[in-house]
């Protein structure tokens, strides 16, 4: 949440908001979310994908009245809003888009960027993602100005935040897959 007391989370299709004092209080929503996006606890509300009569939809939800309002029925991988409310998601192709008045609009600079491993930041009307070549890039949405940032090694499993200087990203170490087999009786 924007006052650091709590946490909005994702846990068996349901939205449930952690206080710092371990208090859990489950949010009454009329359809089982699937993945959460974002949460915009100044505006109480959340983007999530949802399933509704087992069909998967992009949605808002209004989370002071358990209103939904859909917003694509693409598959939706990522999505997020930037500060002044421009929402910017990308499709299971790792194509990115803007949602438009008749129809979205595909972001034709940040073809060939998305990626299946990572997510994407926004942060002051700026996305930054890393891209399957392991390049940290920029794209800033009122310039429409695309830009390679730099080289990351390839441990890199997400880029989590970002300010001027600094990045927060997430590295894989090391990982094994193990095959077991299981024998019922």
């Amino acid at each position: 949440a924007a006052d650091g007391k709590s946490i909005l989370v994702n846990a068996n299709y349901v939205l449930t908001q952690i206080h710092l004092d371990s208090t859990q209080e489950p949010l009454p929503l009329e359809y089982p979310v699937v993945k959460l996006f974002q949460w915009d606890s100044k505006n109480n509300s959340a983007l999530v994908l949802i399933r509704i009569k087992g069909i998967l939809k992009f949605a808002e939800l209004n989370l002071a009245n358990s209103q939904t309002r859909i917003i694509s029925n693409k598959t939706v991988s990522w999505a997020l809003k930037s500060e002044n409310g421009q929402l910017i998601y990308k499709d299971n192709m790792d194509r990115f888009w803007q949602p438009g008045p008749a129809e979205d609009k595909l972001i034709e600079a940040l073809n060939g960027q998305g990626s299946t491993r990572q997510e994407f930041l926004i942060k002051d009307n700026i996305i930054y993602g890393i891209n399957d070549s392991f390049q940290l890039w920029s794209y800033d949405l009122n310039e429409e100005l695309f830009e390679i940032i730099g080289a990351l090694p390839n441990k890199v499993d997400n880029l989590t935040d970002i300010d001027q200087t600094q990045l927060l990203i997430t590295v894989r170490i090391s990982s094994n897959k193990e095959v077991a087999e299981l024998y019922l009786k």
